[in-house]
């Protein structure tokens, strides 16, 4: 889950070709020795895009890099969501690479030992959370970083809510081709690919791409990990027959001990006889001990840090209590009603859709969930509210959208 978003400070009114035109301007002299201007840059380009399709032609295979960042203030979900669609990539024969600033809390080792190539980016003295803003000529240095390390791609994969059209157009000018991930769109961007897994419309981002974009807008692009899609059918016929026994809790990756302490003590003060909880964190996370020993007040309970079995764990669960973030559409996806607690701003773009169809219960107000607000809310939970929950949740996400956004990738470089 992510933890925070920013705001940036230039005007939506500023037209994107101006912005690409200043970004090769300022991207030329540092491309190479022959880059002495924007019409170097184009040329050092078209060489790049010549070597990748001989590339793509030759051995069928792909070059991706990935640019995503995870901390304890940030949380895990642009790195766990990118993984999820990297995952999908390496299992047709694509080459993946992650390029990631190792900040407190990063998953560098999680991707290294999931087989993917890393490269950890250098530390900005200015960005230390993950969440600070990001000036232009910090963009423009993160933007050549990946252009040195990556050499010629076919495609960048961008989940970053600091980085937009001016970095994009660096990467692009040295002949990659751009996907972005967007659930804000507060940014101009400057892609081939665009992706908002969340509901909302395609017209959001009309003024916000460049034309020829192709936008690939809704649940049914969400990058849900196969673990889930392969217990839907098991997880769905289960919740014909609800009852309120094993709870789960999961509010991110994040810095969240505190709240998970709060949700566990509503949990108890609900008087509802739980006979098991399952409590996930993620790793390194502050304040772990305290919920290991909270956990203690129950009968039968699990603290599991940084799992990789989240699947097993919400299709065994009878209702959970979560963020708002990309964990939605794995519940989605296996139908498990639950409490959602809007913890970041960028959560609350999902959440009116889900109160409006059903699909769960949005705790108000927004923010750090209160212990008394989480008890009203689990004992006014029927097996009636649980059956048409899981419904509503389940008709919203398939779980299909890592294998359709990588078969875009696939085509897009095909199409050259």
């Amino acid at each position: 889950m992510a933890r925070g978003r920013r705001r940036h400070a230039r005007p939506q009114a500023r037209r994107l070709a101006g912005v690409c035109r200043g970004v090769a301007a300022l991207a030329a002299p540092a491309v190479g020795p022959r880059g002495g201007g924007p019409g170097a840059l184009a040329r050092r380009g078209r060489r790049l895009r010549g070597r990748r399709s001989l590339h793509a032609g030759t051995a069928g295979a792909v070059k991706v890099l990935v640019r995503a960042d995870a901390s304890l203030a940030l949380g895990s979900g642009h790195v766990m969501r990118c993984r999820t669609l990297a995952a999908e990539l390496q299992r047709r024969g694509h080459g993946v690479t992650f390029a990631c600033r190792p900040l407190d809390g990063h998953l560098l080792e999680l991707l290294r030992a999931g087989g993917f190539e890393t490269a950890a980016l250098p530390l900005d003295p200015h960005v230390t959370t993950g969440l600070e803003p990001i000036g232009d000529a910090q963009a423009l240095a993160d933007a050549q970083a990946c252009v040195q390390l990556a050499g010629a791609l076919d495609w960048v994969v961008v989940d970053h809510y600091g980085l937009g059209a001016r970095w994009e157009q660096v990467l692009r000018n040295a002949g990659a081709r751009v996907l972005a991930l967007d659930d804000l769109a507060d940014r101009l961007h400057s892609c081939d690919l665009l992706l908002d897994q969340n509901p909302g419309g395609a017209e959001r981002y009309a003024a916000r791409v460049p034309p020829g974009t192709r936008l690939l807008v809704g649940p049914e692009w969400a990058l849900v990990r196969p673990e889930f899609p392969a217990l839907r059918a098991t997880s769905l016929e289960r919740r014909q027959r609800p009852v309120l026994q094993r709870l789960l809790v999961f509010l991110g990756g994040g810095d969240v001990a505190a709240d998970v302490q709060v949700a566990l003590t509503g949990a108890l003060a609900s008087g509802i006889p739980w006979t098991h909880v399952d409590v996930v964190l993620g790793s390194g996370v502050p304040g772990a001990d305290a919920v290991a020993a909270q956990l203690k007040s129950f009968p039968s309970a699990v603290l599991h840090v940084q799992t990789e079995h989240m699947a097993r764990l919400m299709a065994d669960a009878d209702v959970a209590i979560t963020a708002g973030g990309g964990v939605t559409w794995e519940k989605c996806c296996l139908g498990l009603p639950s409490l959602v607690a809007v913890l970041a701003e960028n959560q609350g773009a999902v959440v009116p859709e889900l109160r409006a169809r059903g699909a769960a219960v949005v705790l108000e107000p927004a923010g750090p969930p209160r212990p008394e607000d989480i008890a009203a809310a689990l004992r006014a939970l029927t097996p009636a509210s649980l059956a048409a929950m899981a419904q509503a949740a389940a008709g919203m996400c398939s779980g299909q959208g890592a294998p359709r956004v990588a078969a875009q990738l696939e085509q897009g470089t095909k199409d050259g």
